[in-house]
């Protein structure tokens, strides 16, 4: 007599692996109510740690990374006034802070140029405000669901963003400086994400709709 064993073991999904200019970045999935998937991308760095000597100065790209970097978290929201903290339903405030999170369909865009992409900027008057005041499954259920991808970051704010000495020690600003180079962070990989380059647009609320217009009348966004 012949006796037939069949082993069942689950099934593992791979977890989603970008490689970007800088390096790669794992994520995760997340299934849509439609039964699409999104490719999700949390705390990405898209600038050195502005802390020490970059403290107080523009933002630098940041240094590449060799292994593979884990981003399936929100990144640290920056530093802001201690009684907003319960607003941001985040840990501890960092002013390692400047990371970007990602969302995009899993599917490959059927227009070679690949999918358009959205960058929302969050407000709270310069003084708070996080990127992960937006979870990522509703913008997934609203938008990479149509074939966008999604792209949101934290910038500084407050004293460590808006602060200057009315001279060229501390010329102020850095805040709306951080958001140029998110911009051209995004420039630089957002291909690798299934998203086209060419078609990217930047809203806001408040006063991320602040910034959006000063962002559309500095020439430094176009570089």
């Amino acid at each position: 007599m012949w006796c037939l064993v069949v082993l069942l073991l689950p099934v593992v999904a791979a977890s989603p692996l970008v490689k970007t200019p800088y390096g790669v970045v794992e994520g995760f999935d997340y299934t849509l109510r439609d039964g699409g998937v999104a490719n999700v991308f949390l705390g990405i760095p898209y600038a050195k740690p502005p802390v020490g000597a970059l403290r107080y100065e523009k933002p630098e790209k940041p240094t590449a990374w060799k292994d593979v970097k884990e981003t399936k978290t929100f990144g640290a929201p920056c530093f802001q006034h201690a009684n907003t903290k319960l607003l941001t339903g985040e840990g501890e405030f960092s002013e390692d802070c400047l990371t970007m999170n990602i969302m995009a369909p899993s599917k490959t865009s059927t227009d070679p140029k690949g999918y358009p992409v959205m960058v929302f900027i969050y407000g709270g008057g310069f003084e708070f405000g996080s990127s992960s005041f937006y979870p990522y499954q509703n913008i997934s259920e609203n938008f990479v669901s149509d074939g966008i991808v999604f792209v949101t970051f934290n910038y500084r704010l407050s004293a460590f963003g808006f602060f200057s000495t009315g001279d060229n020690v501390i010329p102020g600003n850095l805040g709306y400086w951080d958001q140029t180079l998110a911009l051209q962070f995004i420039q630089d990989v957002i291909s690798h994400f299934g998203g086209n380059p060419d078609s990217v647009t930047i809203t806001g609320e408040s006063a991320g709709g602040a910034s959006v217009s000063a962002l559309t009348y500095s020439p430094h966004s176009n570089s």
